[in-house]
C-alpha cells in the first residue's frame, strides 16, 4: 500500500513517510523509497532532526546514511509487537506495543544490549502514545479502556478516566488543567477534577457520528 501512515520532517528539511513498502523520503525534488526489513508504521523526529521508526515488531532509528534502520530492541525484546506510535521528547523518544513502552532517553546512544533502553510493561491493547504537558501518557483499549501516566519511572492510571469509553486516539490539553481525549467511536471526552464526561460541543456530535481513524 502507498498510504502514509505517518510522515515527519527530518535534518535539513527532508520529509519522511511511512507507508507498507518502507519509508518515502523526499528532498523538495526528488522521492526516494528506503526498504526495511519490516514495514514501517510510525515516525517521529528529535529536536537534531534524527528519525525515529515504529515497525511491525521492532522499531530502530535511520542510520547516518538514511539507507536502513538501525534496530533499536534488545535480543530478549525481539517481536514485541507492531510498534504503531512513536513520539520524541525533550526527555528522549518513546515507543509503544500493544504490551510495553520503551524509552531511549535523550542523549544516549542504543547499544546491541539495549542498555541504554528504559521497559515498562504496560497492559494488552495499549494503543495510543502522547506527551501532554511534558507528561507521558498512555492510552488502553480493549475490555479496560483508561488512561495511564509514567510517573517516577512508573506507568500509574490517570485520576477520572475509567469513564472513557472507546478507544483513546490522542490527548490533548484543553483549558487550564483540563484534558480533551479523542476516542474512535464515542466522540470526545473532557478530563476535568479527576473525572471524565462527554464533551458536549458540534464537534463531538460530528466525531460521535462519524468514526475517528487516527489524528
Amino acid at each position: 500500500s502507498s498510504a502514509f501512515t505517518s510522515v515527519v520532517q527530518g535534518r535539513d528539511g527532508i520529509v519522511y513517510g511511512a507507508t507498507r513498502a518502507g519509508i518515502t523520503e523526499f528532498d523538495g525534488a526528488r522521492w526516494r523509497l528506503i526498504q526495511l526489513s519490516s514495514a514501517p508504521l510510525s515516525l517521529a523526529a528529535d529536536a537534531a532532526g534524527t528519525v525515529y521508526v515504529g515497525c511491525q515488531g521492532d522499531f530502530g532509528r535511520l542510520a547516518p546514511s538514511d539507507v536502513a534502520a538501525q534496530p533499536l530492541p534488545p535480543p530478549d525484546e525481539r517481536l514485541c509487537g507492531d510498534v504503531e506510535r512513536t513520539v520524541a521528547t525533550e526527555r528522549g523518544v518513546y515507543f509503544l506495543s500493544p504490551q510495553k513502552l520503551f524509552h531511549l532517553p535523550a542523549g544516549k546512544e542504543p547499544n546491541s544490549s539495549g542498555e541504554t533502553l528504559r521497559v515498562y510493561n504496560t497492559p494488552p491493547n495499549s494503543n495510543c502514545l502522547c506527551v501532554v504537558k511534558d507528561t507521558v501518557v498512555v492510552g488502553v483499549g480493549g475490555d479496560s479502556h483508561r488512561l495511564l501516566t509514567l510517573e517516577d519511572d512508573e506507568l500509574v492510571p490517570l485520576p477520572g478516566s475509567e469513564g472513557i469509553e472507546g478507544y483513546v486516539l490522542d490527548v490533548v490539553p484543553f483549558d487550564r488543567d483540563q484534558l480533551l481525549i479523542v476516542t474512535n467511536a464515542n466522540g470526545l471526552f473532557l478530563c476535568d477534577r479527576g473525572r471524565s464526561v462527554p464533551f458536549r460541543c458540534g464537534a463531538g456530535r460530528y466525531a460521535q457520528r462519524h468514526r475517528a481513524w487516527r489524528l
